[in-house]
């Protein structure tokens, strides 16, 4: 450490070097910290220390460096100048460490402004007439920061004698070292010099008489404030808007600026300073929800500000007002205290706010669910969020994590441009949508992004097989779309991705867009030499034909049989027999597990004829490629490792897609050079030839010469092997390049390896030459460079309608499945067959056949029952009619005609209200119902008809009915004439009742 002259205090600092741990010190001295708007340094002189050791340093050796170099003494408090909040007073050596520690990789230069107390020599030149607590609250008042000297002061107080000050310092001072200095020291000759002495001693008298003054004035403004403890309030002005610095009387300090920083726990004190008007009420509402309280805000405007408690009987309330020239906003009435009670339903508490206040958990974990969510917010914050809340602010902070949808396409020309730079050669291609210009900005619209790396496509040319998959899979970002992809075959067996693009859909033209620069990426001049495989997927298959139509081009044999099963053919069995189909290597095995499919389902062994062999099975199947997969399990990892991505914008999509291909290149490559140096081949493949020796084992070969081999096998086949040729008639060793179980069973006979008969293509060498090449990071979005590329609109196409699926649906051979519970098998993947139309795939419950039919029925019966009714009503008031003629011929009431009168005027008219469900033998209802009567209704039945039976028959003359017409039943129309037991009746269209008694009528008809 050493001292500079003051001639060279501007010099830059020293250079140390990377790695250095020590600094030049630039020390603000003899003067005072003036806070404020323009705060500043007023007054004193600089001292400048270079190689300040960082290491260990502390307040304790601050002093003593100061004291021995410069020759400062006394009570020295440290600060340092923030910007936008003026003066910060370090109280602790950690603070100072880490102050100075922050500055070793930027400049490795420190300011420190120092205030020097002369409050020893004070003390013993006044005597009792000076307190140090004068001094403290002369330094509240001007060079305080923050109001944090008030609650340092009363500690720190009896630490300020001495030679060293020693506050909050890690080194220990003992008290008969300080007793010894003071008895043998001349305190002021020592500090000051003799020069210096008198007319410093003069300054601070002065400044404490000062002092002393304006504790008087602020003791009589606080006495009459007793009555009012509770609220704090700032004088109003008497004007509209208040100065910042206050009256000219005024000399005391600004009270402290509100830290944005502290915004998640914010402490609101009485003429606090914020920057606006948002940013207080923000703090206003995050300190009442900490609080679990309620508030509301009764007045807004461009002046003021005044929010309280919406609860009856809680008197808290703050009010703000702008300041004159600033625009900045201070506390001018605060009441602290909440009254009300702890409510854990705050109103106060908004969507909008949780979002605000938890993007950062959403960002750090994107997976994070709704339930998860809500319980931490309310965990943490003590309240209540309903499902709705909850689902819209973590929909608002997903939003603001990824950002607005047209900010993301502004950024792409020069996303691509950067793509260009880092890895020249990549193909980058955007296509945008024909014919379409905005009529206002004259931005053309986004369509399509093609990315094909350089690294990637020539490790696929120099080591992987002219084998690739096609698919496309659902984008969940906000502006929807498919994700084309292409993925290739290492010499692992492995996926490796090569070429994707952001379409709009899987459509022909997309396709064939797509198709057409991965033609030109890998130099596919003679496509029968190329295999491509891919689902059924009507633009694929249309693209494909039109781009490559020499090639092989396989089905996915799991898509083939999802169609199968669509197509009705379902079940354990018919799967079973078309796996062995696809995977027959010969013509006669594959002619043969087609038999054996047809005699279980004539029908599925037809709908299987109507595909073309080469595109599902192995038979059919040619040897370029040295592949005879037959899944396209290939495309499906793949998107399997790009979930997270395919929920992002554009730029975050791509970005994701590069950094995961980049990262799988790297670790593959160190995998094969760290694990793989003993190895021949690829683990993969050796694991496939150790199972082929393992079966070889069991095969009988003969010697037919050098080259050629009859190899017999357990169960009766026999293949011909020529180990010269690399051949086997079983078509296994031609189609992958690996041995089969017969030919390595023939080189044994031949005592030869059989790993040299192994294709080239599976070793580790070219797996190697395969993740040669890498893709070079990019740089971040601050450093790209600005291209006057116009950007494109984003995409109108759209996301599919509802919730974002997160799981792929299955298929229902099996993958499906519920767990087996206990000893019970599920029903899930029968097939069933319906016991009424005996068709298959539904049961008699869901048989469309049996519905129509029980509708038809339920019609005709309903029909039928209104028509009964109407025939059982019209029976029943004849009935009566009969029965009053009867008594009225033979001029007595008989007991057989009470009881019949008596007994029929109960059930017979219920029944004939009702809609009577039974009524004579001559009416026949059709029973829709198999279903036993109620026990009331089987007596009422039985009881109606013991009356029919045992009454008389007399014959009705109609002629003897005069005067009152027998008005219509409300449901009957024109009803025919009905064969009625006992009764012969002519014509019932209108007929009058004569009265028993004779002469006027017997009170009317029935009514049914």
């Amino acid at each position: 450490m050493s001292i500079k002259s003051e001639e060279l205090n501007n010099e830059p600092p020293p250079n140390d070097g990377n790695g250095s741990t020590k600094i030049t010190m630039r020390c603000y001295i003899w003067g005072k910290c003036i806070n404020g708007p323009d705060a500043h340094y007023e007054g004193g002189e600089i001292c400048v220390f270079d190689y300040v050791e960082v290491t260990g340093i502390s307040l304790f050796e601050m002093d003593r460096m100061l004291e021995n170099e410069a020759r400062v003494y006394g009570d020295k408090r440290y600060h340092i100048l923030v910007e936008e909040y003026g003066f910060r007073r370090l109280w602790h050596d950690k603070e100072l460490y880490a102050y100075c520690a922050d500055y070793l990789d930027y400049g490795r230069h420190v300011d420190l402004y120092i205030e020097v107390s002369f409050a020893e020599i004070l003390r013993l030149q006044m005597g009792s007439d000076y307190e140090e607590d004068d001094y403290d609250d002369d330094y509240v008042l001007e060079g305080g920061i923050n109001g944090e000297s008030e609650e340092h002061n009363g500690c720190n107080s009896d630490a300020s004698s001495g030679e060293f000050s020693g506050k909050d310092s890690d080194y220990e001072m003992e008290e008969e070292d300080d007793d010894d200095y003071e008895d043998n020291v001349d305190q002021n000759v020592e500090w000051l010099g003799i020069e210096n002495q008198v007319e410093e001693e003069r300054k601070m008298i002065a400044k404490g008489k000062m002092i002393a003054a304006a504790q008087r004035d602020i003791g009589s403004d606080s006495e009459s404030d007793v009555d009012n403890s509770d609220v704090d309030a700032a004088p109003d002005s008497e004007y509209d808007f208040e100065s910042l610095h206050g009256s000219g009387d005024e000399q005391c300090r600004k009270p402290p600026m509100f830290n944005p920083k502290d915004m998640h726990n914010p402490k609101i004190k009485l003429k606090q300073y914020f920057s606006n008007f948002k940013e207080f009420k923000e703090a206003v509402r995050t300190w009442n929800i900490k609080r679990e309280r309620p508030f509301k805000f009764v007045k807004h405007d461009k002046v003021k500000v005044i929010a309280k408690c919406p609860r009856e009987g809680c008197d808290w309330y703050i009010y703000a007002r702008k300041l004159s020239g600033e625009g900045s906003v201070q506390v001018r009435t605060f009441q602290k205290k909440h009254k009300c009670g702890f409510s854990y339903h705050n109103e106060s508490l908004r969507s909008s706010w949780v979002a605000k206040n938890y993007h950062e958990t959403v960002r750090e974990n994107p997976r994070l669910d709704l339930k998860s969510f809500t319980n931490k917010v309310m965990k943490e914050n003590k309240c209540f969020l309903s499902k709705y809340q909850g689902y819209r602010a973590k929909r608002a902070a997903t939003k603001i994590v990824q950002g607005d949808e047209t900010d993301h396409y502004k950024k792409l020309p020069d996303y691509i441009n950067e793509i260009k730079r880092s890895n020249p050669g990549t193909t980058v291609i955007m296509k945008v949508v024909d014919g379409y210009c905005d009529a206002v900005t004259r931005q053309q619209k986004f369509q399509r992004l093609y990315m094909c790396f350089v690294g990637v496509k020539q490790g696929f040319l120099a080591a992987c097989r002219p084998i690739f998959g096609l698919d496309g899979t659902f984008l969940k970002g906000p502006a929807g779309g498919v994700l084309l992809t292409a993925v290739g075959v290492d010499p692992n067996n492995g996926f490796y991705p090569i070429a994707y693009a952001a379409t709009e859909g899987e459509t022909k033209d997309s396709w064939m867009w797509f198709l057409t620069l991965l033609r030109e990426d890998l130099q596919m001049e003679r496509d029968y030499e190329w295999t491509i495989m891919s689902d059924k997927q009507k633009g694929i298959i249309q693209a494909c034909e039109a781009m490559f139509p020499n090639c092989d081009h396989r089905f996915c044999v799991k898509h083939l049989h999802s169609n199968f099963s669509v197509a009705g053919f379902k079940g354990t069995t018919l799967r079973h027999a078309l796996w062995k189909a696809a995977k027959a290597t010969t013509l006669a095995k594959f002619s043969t597990k087609m038999r054996e499919l047809a005699e279980i389902d004539i029908e599925a062994a037809k709908w299987l004829g109507t595909k073309q062999p080469i595109e599902w099975t192995r038979s059919h199947f040619r040897i370029f490629s040295k592949c005879d997969m037959l899944l396209n399990n290939i495309c499906e990892s793949f998107n399997s490792k790009i979930l997270h991505a395919r929920e992002e914008h554009i730029v975050g999509l791509m970005e994701s897609l590069r950094h995961y291909v980049m990262t799988r290149l790297q670790q593959n490559r160190d995998m094969a050079k760290s694990k793989w140096k003993k190895l021949k081949f690829c683990p993969r493949i050796m694991k496939r030839v150790k199972k082929n020796m393992d079966m070889a084992t069991q095969c009988f070969p003969i010697k037919s010469n050098d080259d050629d081999y009859v190899v017999g096998c357990p169960y009766g086949e026999t293949y011909c092997v020529n180990i010269k040729e690399r051949m086997c008639t079983c078509r296994k060793w031609d189609l992958t390049g690996i041995p089969c179980s017969h030919a390595i069973s023939a080189i044994w006979i031949a005592r030869k390896d059989p790993m040299d008969f192994i294709d080239q293509c599976y070793s580790v060498e070219a797996y190697l030459k395969c993740y040669a090449n890498c893709i070079f990071p990019v740089n971040g979005e601050h450093d790209w460079t600005h291209t006057h590329v116009t950007p494109p609109l984003p995409p109108t196409y759209g996301r599919a309608p509802g919730r974002p699926k997160k799981l792929r649906k299955k298929g229902e051979d099996g993958i499906q499945q519920k767990k087996e519970k206990g000893n019970k098998m599920s029903r899930v993947g029968q097939v069933i067959k319906c016991n009424y139309c005996g068709e298959k795939g539904h049961n008699k419950r869901s048989c469309n056949i049996r519905k129509e039919q029980l509708e038809n029925a339920a019609t005709e019966g309903t029909q039928a029952t209104q028509s009964a009714s109407q025939q059982v009503g019209s029976c029943t008031e004849l009935f009566e009619i009969s029965l009053n003629e009867a008594s009225s011929q033979t001029g007595a009431d008989t007991t057989v005609d009470n009881q019949c009168v008596n007994t029929c005027s109960g059930p017979a008219k219920t029944i004939a209200r009702k809609g009577a469900k039974r009524t004579s033998e001559n009416i026949v209802l059709p029973n829709l119902r198999k279903t036993k009567p109620q026990r009331s209704q089987r007596q009422n039945m039985a009881a109606t008809e013991d009356i029919i039976s045992s009454a008389p028959t007399p014959e009705l003359n109609l002629h003897q009915v005069s005067n009152i017409p027998l008005p219509q039943m409300p449901y009957m129309s024109q009803p025919d004439p009905v064969q009625v037991p006992n009764f012969h009746i002519r014509d019932t269209k209108s007929c009058t009742i004569t009265n028993i008694t004779g002469g006027q009528s017997a009170g009317g008809s029935s009514n049914g």
